[in-house]
């Protein structure tokens, strides 16, 4: 609620604290992105969706999961959003925006 949102705000402003919040939930990510990737390979998806990407972690996986997809990642820290264009630009997904 308006924790969780002054959290966001305040990591999400700081690229720095947005690459340390996102290393620490790494064993959330592998927990429960390769089933969503599975899930989503059942069935063609012209585009896919990530609302509230933060530093882009499940952009970047499921744009690698499914490249036939145009995966795009929509958030509003900008902090959060640096952090996630120099991921994209490392992993060279060219079907992540």
């Amino acid at each position: 609620a308006a924790a969780d949102d002054q959290f966001f705000a305040f990591a999400g402003a700081h690229p720095d604290l947005c690459r340390l919040f996102a290393a620490g939930r790494l064993g959330y990510y592998d927990a429960v992105l390769p089933r969503v990737a599975a899930r989503l390979r059942r069935g063609p998806h012209a585009r896919v969706l990530d609302l509230g990407s933060f530093a882009g972690l499940t952009t970047l996986y499921l744009g690698a999961s499914l490249p036939d997809s145009r995966v795009i990642g929509v958030e509003q820290h900008p902090g959060a959003v640096a952090v996630a264009e120099e991921a994209r630009a490392r992993c060279g997904l060219g079907n992540v925006s």
